[in-house]
């Protein structure tokens, strides 16, 4: 049958151990409560855990020092939540997202709870010719960052203005860095003379102006707009 009962409703027998039993509450003609009705699981009379309505959500709520156990299959257990807040889930989690708290969309949680930044795109700086350089066509430039440590490749073409000379150009960091030292930066970049074929030149830091250099000494080219080639990594600092 059914009933309605505008009280509490304990539920129970005394042949229980521990004298444990489940009590049904209700907020009906509570006026202005934002509690729905729910059930409290108690032993000994100390309640040991809540199931009911709160503001929108469902809410399972431990008692004082118990914790919540999510169960699947009648025994399997999914997920363990302490007294304290920790979690721990049996099995692999898939998410569209996780974030730490204080943490950002662009960070990723590393399985000893720590963060490592993780951002990638392109880039438009403006190169800048420091030596032996008449003119500078910027092309793609990208750039990929896994914590502290930022990869940059890209191409453009480069007019250097004497063959034989020390060549220099600076490019600007997609991500600031406060370099000291050249050897906080490295890579290589070619300059590429269908005719004649490439040539190499290093990159490293430039501590003053806090980009990368590349340097090159070409033997032919001069006065062509040539493509270049480079690629680098640097650290974050």
């Amino acid at each position: 049958g059914s009933g309605l009962f505008s009280g509490d409703l304990g539920l129970g027998r005394t042949g229980l151990t521990g004298g444990g039993y489940a009590k049904w509450i209700t907020t009906e003609g509570v006026s202005g409560s934002t509690y729905g009705g729910g059930l409290i699981s108690s032993i000994n009379g100390v309640a040991k855990g809540y199931v009911y309505s709160d503001n929108g959500f469902m809410r399972v709520q431990g008692g004082t020092g118990e914790g919540v156990r999510l169960v699947t299959n009648n025994s399997t257990i999914a997920l363990d939540i302490s007294s304290s807040g920790a979690a721990t889930f049996s099995s692999s989690v898939t998410a569209s997202s996780l974030i730490k708290s204080g943490g950002t969309s662009t960070q990723a949680l590393i399985a000893d709870g720590s963060v490592q930044t993780l951002t990638s795109g392109t880039y438009g700086p403006t190169p800048v010719g420091v030596a032996n350089i008449t003119a500078i066509s910027n092309g793609n430039f990208y750039y990929t960052r896994v914590g502290d440590i930022v990869t940059v490749s890209g191409v453009m073409d480069v007019e250097v203005t004497g063959n034989e000379t020390a060549t220099t150009i600076g490019i600007p960091l997609p991500v600031s860095s406060n370099f000291t030292a050249g050897d906080q930066c490295s890579g290589y970049a070619n300059l590429y003379v269908s005719s004649s074929g490439g040539q190499v030149g290093k990159i490293v830091a430039d501590a003053t102006n806090d980009r990368a250099i590349i340097t090159l000494y070409p033997y032919f080219g001069a006065g062509v707009s040539t493509q270049t080639t480079f690629t680098f990594s640097y650290r974050v600092i």
